[in-house]
């Protein structure tokens, strides 16, 4: 036995088995009061027996209704719980996504709390189990029912909460990357758009080489950044995002721009190439044409006043020859390449 059993077992038994031995042994030394000691032993085991089966009852009482008693202090604490924890659960809107991050980290830290107090709800069932005898076993369990739906609604509304956090700040984070992206493209579209075609030769090549530098930094960088927001507006759509249309909208009208964006860069290198070739024409024929003016002021009318004069003059006449003949086929190629740009830039001079 325990408790209540257990000790008074302790405390009187030694005492019950000395009398018992003692009466054998006056019954065994033939006492002339044998039948009376033998009728009086076999009552004090009755007895006994009865004293030991109501401290047994007892103590069952006792340990059930110290059960009891544990269960509704249990019950109670439950209650105050889940009545404190519910006030903490705000429906409180975030303005900014630094005020959402700081409600979300609140939040976490009130939902773990809340998933660990599960164990608490277990051990009360386990104690309900133990009392499925008790007599007010209807009570109880509706008791515990009450407390049970009270920690699933609680814990319901804690995912929602949570749920409505993470989407109020995915869309202040999404919304603060569309703008970044919106500003960056704002400043591209600038360069694109120029129409600064060069001064000269020289000029032209300056340009067409930063801005191949802007249109390579344009199709990896910044095809990188709106890579990496569709892929996060891609998320939130795919996790059901309560503002699922508004961030499609965004995506859209990002995607349009974008796509406008490319075709101005992509426009804006061929004008570049383009207006690289036609310099390099006016170049080449500005050139020729003073090439020509030496060429015209070399011709000398002088035929000269003996064989050694006249010998002179032939060489450099031969020597003209060639370079005229040189000028004429630079002519032929420069009209040539005349014909090639005003078919590919018609109305360029």
């Amino acid at each position: 036995s325990s408790g209540i059993n257990a000790e008074y077992g302790e405390k009187h038994e030694p005492t019950y088995q000395a009398t018992v031995d003692f009466g054998n042994q006056l019954i065994a030394a033939g006492h002339y009061g044998s039948n009376i000691i033998e009728a009086r032993l076999a009552q004090l085991a009755t007895q006994w027996g009865d004293v030991q089966s109501k401290s047994e009852l007892r103590n069952k009482d006792l340990e059930e209704n110290n059960l009891t008693q544990k269960f509704y202090f249990e019950c109670s604490e439950a209650e105050s719980y889940l009545k404190e924890i519910a006030h903490l659960i705000t429906n409180d809107t975030p303005t900014d996504e630094a005020s959402a991050e700081t409600m979300l980290t609140k939040h976490k830290t009130v939902q773990a709390g809340i998933g660990d107090y599960k164990k608490k709800i277990d051990t009360l069932k386990e104690m309900l189990d133990e009392l499925n005898d008790h007599p007010l076993i209807t009570r109880f369990t509706n008791r515990y029912k009450y407390i049970f739906e009270a920690y699933q609604t609680l814990d319901e509304n804690a995912k929602k909460r949570r749920k409505g956090l993470e989407d109020s700040y995915n869309l202040f984070h999404f919304k603060r990357e569309v703008a970044e992206l919106d500003v960056y493209m704002n400043s591209k579209e600038i360069v694109a758009n120029s129409t600064d075609l060069g001064r000269d030769y020289e000029h032209v090549q300056v340009l067409e080489s930063k801005f191949e530098e802007f249109y390579t930094e344009l199709t990896t960088i910044g095809q990188g950044r709106v890579d990496d927001l569709f892929g996060s507006g891609k998320k939130l759509l795919d996790n059901n995002h309560t503002m699922s249309p508004e961030i499609k909208f965004s995506m859209e009208v990002i995607e349009s721009k974008w796509e406008k964006l490319l075709e101005l860069a992509a426009k804006r290198k061929l004008t570049l190439a383009g207006s690289v070739e036609l310099h390099k024409y006016h170049r080449d024929v500005s050139v020729l044409i003073s090439r020509i003016n030496a060429a015209d002021a070399g011709i000398s009318f002088d035929l000269g006043r003996d064989v050694s004069t006249v010998q002179t003059l032939q060489r450099k006449h031969q020597s003209m020859t060639h370079d005229v003949q040189a000028i004429r086929s630079q002519v032929e190629t420069l009209d040539s390449e005349n014909h090639r740009l005003q078919e590919l830039y018609p109305g360029a001079r």
